[in-house]
């Protein structure tokens, strides 16, 4: 019975010990455009979509979100940022069709930014809701920059200051396509076909939104605590039905 107790502790403890570790990086060169020749905005306002490959095996519980902003306004400005990563990405999507689906987690709403006249700016990595776990490498984030209170995308929050930077270097850490997707109709939502619709492919160097996303991976010595535990149970399993045969 206590080795029982013992191995059941070690189970409970494996399962629950993960690490909160970058997956996905692509703010290589930093936020100085006199060093990163690679940073720049699109001068547009609107819903922005990006995938990103992440660097460690799903499933992973996304749990934390940095991105690049720029304020290329001649006022400061206070806005909030909405968030939605979806576990699928398709940019051949169909005339309408959405880019991102199977939605992972709820909305995330970054608040009480300010940007000053000018400003090239980043979040930092915030902490998003423990509820955002994807079940494939590859996940998509749409992004919009809202009025304070907005909590919901479309064209009519939308702040008209702020732009989400790009940097055209290699990710750092993960990768992603050539690709990324703005609302170039103005339809409140980012569809699919590149004659008429969202999609964009800049000629190289790629274009992708100035970003990081951290997830909860599971620990190394987790994962042997749970092997070890699992074979002691199946061993003792194995020995109590020869006896009771």
């Amino acid at each position: 019975m206590r080795k029982l107790i013992f191995c059941a502790v070690i189970l409970a403890l494996g399962a629950s010990t993960a690490s909160a570790t970058i997956v996905y990086d692509n703010t290589g060169g930093g936020l100085n455009p006199s060093t990163n020749s690679g940073l720049f905005d699109t001068g547009i306002t609107s819903i922005y979509f990006d995938d990103a490959t992440l660097s460690f095996a799903a499933p992973i519980t996304i749990n934390q979100f940095n991105l690049g902003y720029t304020n290329q306004t001649g006022s400061s400005d206070t806005f909030d940022i909405l968030v939605q990563f979806f576990n699928n990405v398709n940019y051949n999507a169909g005339s309408g069709v959405p880019v991102g689906t199977n939605p992972i987690g709820s909305v995330v709403d970054i608040t009480g930014l300010t940007a000053a006249a000018g400003a090239i700016a980043q979040t930092g990595l915030v902490s998003i809701p423990r509820n955002a776990v994807t079940t494939t490498g590859t996940v998509g984030f749409e992004i919009e920059f809202v009025t304070p209170g907005s909590t919901t995308f479309g064209t009519a929050d939308e702040d008209s200051a702020i732009q989400p930077l790009f940097n055209s270097t290699a990710p750092l850490v993960g990768s992603s396509s050539p690709d990324f997707a703005y609302d170039y109709l103005d339809q409140g939502t980012i569809v699919g076909n590149n004659q008429t619709g969202d999609i964009f492919t800049f000629p190289p160097p790629a274009a992708n939104i100035y970003a990081q996303i951290g997830g909860a991976v599971p620990e190394p010595t987790s994962c042997g605590l749970l092997a070890v535990g699992s074979a002691f149970l199946l061993s003792r399993q194995k020995r109590v039905i020869r006896q009771a045969s």
